[in-house]
C-alpha cells in the first residue's frame, strides 16, 4: 500500500534513505571527499525474493542488475558524488500497456513493489507515494520537483513487451 507523505516528511526520508544506503556499506578508504560516498548495493544475493544478480560498482558510478523472483528485471545505475543520482529501469513486467499516463502509473506500482520487499528499501514506497501526489505534473522525460532539491524523472522507451520503463530519482 502506498503511504502519502508531505513534502517535508518525504524530503527527510529521502534524506535518511540515501544517507542510509550511501554510508551504511561505506568504505573509509575511498580516496575522494564526496558527501555521499561511493555508490552501494541496494539487494543482497541472498535476499529470498532474488531470482540472479549482478554488480559493478566504483567510486562514483555503480551498477546493480536483479532479476526478482516474478521475473521482473531491474537495472539500477547510481552516480554522483555531491549530487546523487539513481536511475531505475525495468523491463520484463507484465504491466505493459501503451497509455502515457499509465507509464506513470504503472512506475508508481514498480517503485511500491520495491519498497515493500525489505525494510532497508521502504523509502522506495515513499518515492511512489511523492510520485502519486504529483502525477498530475508528470510528462514522458520532464523532471518534477517532489521536494526542495529533490527530483523524479519518468518515461517510457520502446513498445510492447520489449518496453522499459525508466525512473530517474534525483538530489540536486
Amino acid at each position: 500500500m502506498i503511504k502519502r507523505l508531505n513534502k517535508k516528511q518525504f524530503y527527510i526520508l529521502f534524506l535518511l534513505f540515501i544517507t542510509t544506503v550511501i554510508s551504511s556499506c561505506g568504505n573509509d578508504s575511498t580516496p575522494t571527499k564526496c558527501k555521499y560516498g561511493s555508490p552501494q548495493l541496494i539487494f543482497s544475493s541472498s535476499d529470498n525474493f532474488i531470482k540472479e544478480q549482478s554488480h559493478q560498482l566504483g567510486e562514483i558510478e555503480g551498477e546493480e542488475t536483479v532479476v526478482f523472483d516474478n521475473g521482473l528485471r531491474l537495472n539500477l545505475l547510481q552516480s554522483g558524488c555531491n549530487t546523487i543520482e539513481q536511475e531505475l529501469q525495468f523491463t520484463n513486467y507484465t504491466f505493459v500497456t501503451q497509455s502515457e499516463q499509465n507509464i506513470f502509473k504503472n512506475a508508481i506500482a514498480l517503485l511500491d513493489y520495491m519498497g515493500n520487499l525489505k525494510e532497508e528499501v521502504k523509502a522506495f514506497s515513499f518515492w511512489a507515494g511523492a510520485i502519486a501526489e504529483n502525477l498530475d505534473a508528470f510528462q514522458p522525460s520532464q523532471e518534477v520537483e517532489l521536494a526542495p532539491n529533490t527530483y523524479a524523472k519518468i518515461d517510457k522507451i520502446g513498445q510492447g513487451e520489449a518496453a522499459m520503463i525508466r525512473v530517474i530519482l534525483s538530489q540536486k
